[in-house]
């Protein structure tokens, strides 16, 4: 099986990233990946990755010994998030 490399562009406006795009990559990707687009709510949602990102770099954080009440700021900053407990809530 032929390997391929996807690359994703996304316009921009005023240094915003514009929604549009962003969701028709996303169901390209869907699309070549195989992964059928059920409507909204159903299969993966853009926000899941947000989500399992989220979660990897906590669980990666404590298996590394960090202490989760340094990191989580950042984790929290990294997200876009006001507080670390719309963090804390989020995961």
């Amino acid at each position: 099986m032929e390997k391929r490399k996807i690359i994703i562009f996304f316009s921009h406006n005023n240094g915003n990233i514009i929604r549009q795009n962003i969701i028709y990559y996303f169901r390209k990707l869907h699309w070549k990946s195989g992964i059928a687009y059920n409507g909204k709510g159903k299969g993966p949602r853009l926000h899941d990755f947000r989500y399992t990102f989220a979660v990897h770099s906590l669980r990666e954080n404590i298996k590394e010994g960090k202490d989760i009440y340094t990191t989580l700021p950042i984790l929290s900053a990294y997200l876009g998030h006001k507080s670390i407990q719309a963090t804390q809530r989020d995961i």
